[in-house]
């Protein structure tokens, strides 16, 4: 028998939201709670994002700033340009 790798939460759901969230799920075809899980990994995204963005607009006005070209960045993490050919 597998393991379930979700976690159940009980959430509550404002009255739009309780309305909103089942009719979105019937037109996309998808149970309401893949839908609303779906909505959360995107809001925790966007969250992230505001944060990171945040992040780099405070290290944009700092006096060290470090460029970084953008085939340094990826031969740091592929261990190649990823415009170099074989």
């Amino acid at each position: 028998m597998a393991t379930a790798t979700k976690q159940r939460i009980q959430v509550s759901l404002s009255t739009a939201a309780r309305h909103l969230v089942p009719v979105l799920a019937r037109k996309r075809h998808v149970p309401a709670a893949t839908l609303a899980s779906a909505l959360i990994d995107t809001a925790l995204e966007l969250e992230e994002d505001r944060v990171l963005s945040k992040i780099a607009d405070e290290r944009f006005v700092s006096k060290n700033i470090r460029w970084i070209s953008h085939d340094a960045v990826w031969k740091k993490h592929l261990g190649k340009s990823p415009t170099t050919r074989k």
